[in-house]
């Protein structure tokens, strides 16, 4: 098992990572993603190995200003409800550029689930959380993330 600590995440900026097109993300922002990994699994695997982190960002102007997000793979039975073996954090980038943990967990505190994306549920109002789609993406070990599609890595 492998709890992230502040300090497992302070320089994600400097792994590996894949710039995305810009779309619309959580909550409706739209920018840039990009999307860092510390280190890529092993050619031929069917699941990223427990410690991996992998940290998506909407880079939007000064840092400070970045949406960040990050899924941690902790292993053993965490989050058996949902995607399993992962752990979701919600970060900001603080005035120094070191990136702080907002919260972390199995599902966002009660008011920071992302608002209802078109067919995720019938309520327009309604709030979901991370494994509301991350839960859905087993065939990939719950990522969404087309360039860390374990059937595609070299």
């Amino acid at each position: 098992m492998f709890i992230a600590l502040q300090r497992d995440l302070r320089d994600f900026r400097d792994w590996t990572f894949f710039e995305l097109r810009e779309v619309e993300m959580h909550a409706g922002i739209s920018g840039p993603v990009v999307v860092y990994i510390n280190r890529i699994p092993e050619a031929g695997s069917d699941a990223f190995p427990v410690g991996t982190i992998v940290v998506k960002t909407v880079e939007i102007g000064d840092p400070t200003n970045w949406v960040v997000h990050a899924m941690v793979k902790r292993g053993g039975m965490f989050n058996d409800q949902g995607a399993f073996g992962w752990e979701y954090f919600d970060l900001a980038i603080n005035a120094d550029g070191v990136p702080v943990i907002l919260w972390r967990g199995e599902e966002p505190p009660s008011g920071h689930g992302y608002e209802s994306l078109p067919g995720l549920t019938r309520e327009p109002t309604a709030e979901v959380d991370c494994n509301s789609c991350h839960a859905a993406a087993d065939d990939n070990d719950s990522l969404l993330s087309e360039p860390l599609d374990l059937a595609e890595l070299p």
